[in-house]
């Protein structure tokens, strides 16, 4: 834990510093209990980092990895962050064994944890919000969590998918907003019809964070 909060410091400063990194709403961010965060992916992964220190020191996630992020460097990559960070490997359909990663977020639910999700499932070409993928609407049915929506401003500018190198200023706003849930109570059967209600209120949510700007 040591080395996570002297990471976490160092990203704030950095992120502070180089970016004039603004968050709004922390005081949203719960400090217990299960909760499921989910944010905008408009920027290339470590652009959208950004979202880690503004969380910082309330809560520390269980990531939600997917399979595709492969590639030079990816490997290492995660390796290293998951001496920071604990992960669940979500592969791609068809491969891996995605029964086990879904009963692990279920499981880390359970234990009152808070699992972060990109619900996009990949970073944006443009910038703008796409749809979101099922896994968080159908976790937070599943576990009756509370869903916490987050509002990533600036990152595209600060390093946009088709770019090679990150952009050494800019300004980065993250916005949090209040919690909510997608039921009074567990359904006792997810219907795709379900689903894709949930992802349009968990994007609409976001959308509305992002559309305030910086």
């Amino acid at each position: 834990m040591l080395r996570y909060h002297l990471f976490m410091l160092a990203t704030n400063l950095w992120a502070r510093t180089a970016y004039r990194m603004r968050v709004v709403g922390k005081e949203h961010v719960p400090t217990t209990g299960r909760c499921i965060v989910v944010a905008n992916h408009p920027g290339k992964l470590l652009a959208d980092l950004a979202i880690f220190p503004a969380l910082w020191p309330r809560r520390r996630p269980v990531l939600i990895v997917y399979g595709q992020m492969t590639g030079p460097g990816a490997p290492r990559t995660m390796a290293w962050g998951a001496k920071l960070f604990p992960m669940i490997v979500a592969q791609p359909r068809g491969r891996g064994n995605a029964v086990a990663a879904t009963l692990e977020i279920v499981r880390a639910l359970d234990r009152e944890e808070a699992v972060f999700f990109m619900p996009e499932g990949e970073v944006s070409w443009t910038g703008r919000l796409k749809p979101a993928r099922p896994a968080a609407a159908w976790a937070a049915l599943r576990a009756n969590a509370p869903i916490l929506p987050i509002g990533l401003v600036g990152t595209y500018d600060m390093w946009p998918r088709w770019q090679e190198k990150m952009s050494r200023t800019g300004k980065i706003t993250v916005r949090i907003g209040k919690p909510f849930t997608l039921a009074d109570a567990k359904p006792q059967r997810i219907t795709p019809e379900m689903l894709d209600q949930a992802g349009e209120r968990i994007m609409g949510e976001i959308g509305r964070l992002v559309e305030m700007g910086h």
